[in-house]
């Protein structure tokens, strides 16, 4: 068996916006993440090998974010190397899009490698892992090239493959957008999967995609992104890290992924439709993200930093509290405190809570659209076999081209059971059609006697 530790788009020493200019400590540990990432890796990869049980890591690109990276970007990869080498891990790099192998101001000026580092060209190359003596599993690359961006990422793979025969296991480094395809958006190496899973290796390891494969993009060949080891925004939400995949000839390859990033970007929603006042809210968004909390410090982390999204239908004096910007800020600073162990920072708190709902039976009896479509659809669950699916769709339609009905995963379509179709709905109804000056107008009403 031949074990490797895959990492890709480490882009080292990022420097962070937006949040991390307000905040000059933020700032400073944001800087600090993505190298922390490499660090965690790096002692893990130790730890690893002590153990027998790791023979190579492999980088699939965008070690750097950009062509003239920070001298503590340089040295503290260059470090990583040597350590990783002087222990007898073997590191097999190509370049990414971001640091890409024709800019010889980086690769082959300003970058150190270590005996023991294989940095492949922007042509195919060859490397070789040996296990006791002999050659256990080859290795091909090729480093992304703005020169030849434009040529299939796998063209001149052939011309390797008595080396790929010379081993009993065969990986390939690609950075790429595997499925793919070109354009002036996404110009960056696309390959599609068949094309990958035709090749003669039995493992795919690729970088440029920051998002993890949650299941490999193909099985056997292996064809995985691990996504970056440090998420730097919160499109880039949820654990990160790398993968340690296993390889044994004759038999399916196995992946673990492995936790690195030492600040965790989660999105979280809170319901606050229990909440009585702005002390509730805050309450309930301090449970809410005790558990994420929970979870970072599992992990190693030092800090969550959350998105936070209120929603729900709280009582009317809580939600006209909710729609003041102010009064949202005050929330936001009280729920979360940056001194904390793991730190907590709430980068961004917002409501879509929406307006209290009066009892059913009198939004039905109205005389406007929302009562008109909540007769329509009693009318249907009473006689579901009178052509009521298609009184509701009709009346649906009306609602097609909101924004607002999108949040529900858009209209309902016609696989979906008649009973499931009128709940879905009823709740898209109630959120399009009932607002603030309903609610409003409904609290003022005088109650009858």
């Amino acid at each position: 068996m031949v074990t490797l530790l895959h990492l890709a788009d480490l882009h080292l020493d990022t420097p962070f916006k937006g949040l991390a200019e307000t905040d000059e400590a933020l700032a400073t540990r944001l800087r600090d993440a993505t190298l922390n990432a490499l660090d965690r890796a790096v002692a893990f990869a130790l730890e690893q090998k002590l153990s027998g049980r790791l023979d190579a890591v492999t980088f699939g690109g965008d070690i750097f974010d950009e062509t003239a990276p920070s001298l503590r970007a340089r040295m503290r990869f260059g470090e990583a190397l040597k350590t990783l080498c002087r222990e007898g891990i073997p590191c097999f790099i190509i370049a990414g899009n971001h640091d890409p192998i024709d800019d010889p101001s980086l690769w082959r000026r300003h970058v150190s490698l270590p005996e023991g580092c294989t940095l492949f060209d922007a042509e195919w190359g060859a490397g070789v892992i040996e296990k006791e003596g002999a050659p256990a599993c080859t290795v091909v690359g090729r480093s992304f090239s703005q020169a030849l961006n434009n040529a299939h990422p796998l063209l001149g793979l052939e011309a390797h493959a008595a080396a790929l025969e010379a081993a009993p296991l065969r990986v390939g480094l690609l950075h790429c957008d595997a499925g793919g395809t070109k354009s002036e958006e996404n110009g960056y190496a696309p390959v599609s999967v068949g094309d990958l899973a035709r090749a003669p290796v039995d493992a795919w390891l690729l970088g440029h995609i920051h998002k993890r494969s949650e299941k490999p993009l193909h099985d056997r060949p292996l064809v995985i992104y691990p996504g970056n080891p440090q998420g730097r925004d919160i499109n880039e939400a949820g654990p990160k890290g790398g993968l340690l995949v296993h390889l044994e000839p004759g038999r399916a390859p196995k992946t673990e992924f492995v936790p690195f990033g030492s600040i965790l970007w989660e999105r979280v929603e809170v319901a606050v439709s229990e909440c009585a006042g702005d002390t509730a809210v805050t309450e309930a968004i301090r449970d809410a993200l005790q558990t994420r909390l929970d979870e970072a410090s599992r992990t190693g982390a030092e800090g969550l930093i959350a998105r936070v999204t209120l929603a729900g239908r709280p009582e009317l004096s809580t939600w006209r509290l909710l729609q003041s910007p102010e009064t949202l800020d005050e929330i936001r600073k009280n729920a979360a405190g940056a001194t904390e162990t793991p730190f907590l920072v709430i980068e961004q708190l917002e409501s879509r809570a929406q307006a209290p709902l009066p009892p059913r039976e009198e939004l039905r009896e109205r005389e406007d659209l929302l009562g008109d479509f909540l007769r329509v659809l009693d009318q249907a669950r009473e006689a579901p076999e009178s052509g009521a699916r298609r009184a509701v769709e009709e009346a649906l339609s009306a609602f097609s081209k909101n924004a607002d009905a999108r949040e529900f995963g858009g209209i309902p379509g016609p696989e979906m059971p008649l009973e499931e179709l009128l709940d879905a709905a009823e709740k898209i109804a109630l959120t399009l059609l009932w607002d603030e000056e309903d609610a409003l107008a409904s609290e003022e009403e005088p109650v009858q006697s």
